[in-house]
């Protein structure tokens, strides 16, 4: 199932975020129905076209559904939503699970995992975070993490459109009108 990374740059091409999304949770179906979660997703009608690697981006969104289940409490809810805007796409995972302060300024970094006492930490291995920000990041976008013992979790992915039309503004090398 978790077989989407491929070594080298990202294949870009246009995909569709909805279907991508939509595809994942297919994939994760059993573990969702497993977990007894309760999951609400708000995506929209219409594609939102995004110049990405699809495999890399299902990588991103399976990493995050994956983490909501795993560590939501049971009977809890898990959303998915999904956005976009002429510049820029958002996908948000949220649960009701709570990330402990101490973990926030390194839960991006290789082989962090949550609480050492959940199963869940117990056979991860830790990489998960760190995959989807270097994807998110060679895509020139971001991921981010609001958590509270109120609130829950919510990460959430800002993809830009088109990653290579960023690159070429950065570099000085797009024409201007």
């Amino acid at each position: 199932m978790r077989q989407f990374i491929r070594k080298g740059e990202p294949q870009f091409e246009p995909s569709d975020l909805v279907e991508t999304v939509r595809h994942v949770l297919r994939i994760l179906s059993h573990e969702i129905d497993r977990e007894r979660i309760e999951l609400q997703v708000d995506l929209p009608s219409e594609p939102l076209t995004v110049y990405a690697d699809r495999i890399q981006i299902e990588q991103v969104v399976v990493n995050l559904i994956d983490n909501a289940l795993k560590h939501s409490p049971a009977g809890t809810v898990v959303r998915v939503y999904s956005s976009g805007d002429a510049d820029h796409l958002d996908i948000e995972v949220h649960n009701a699970g709570r990330i402990a302060p101490e973990l926030m300024t390194r839960l991006f970094d290789p082989f962090t995992k949550g609480d050492p006492s959940s199963t869940a930490s117990r056979f991860s291995a830790g990489l998960g975070l760190y995959i989807a920000r270097e994807i998110a990041e060679a895509h020139g976008g971001t991921i981010d993490v609001q958590s509270s013992r109120e609130e829950g979790t919510t990460f959430r992915v800002r993809l830009p459109r088109n990653p290579r039309v960023r690159e070429e503004r950065e570099s000085g090398w797009a024409q201007t009108a």
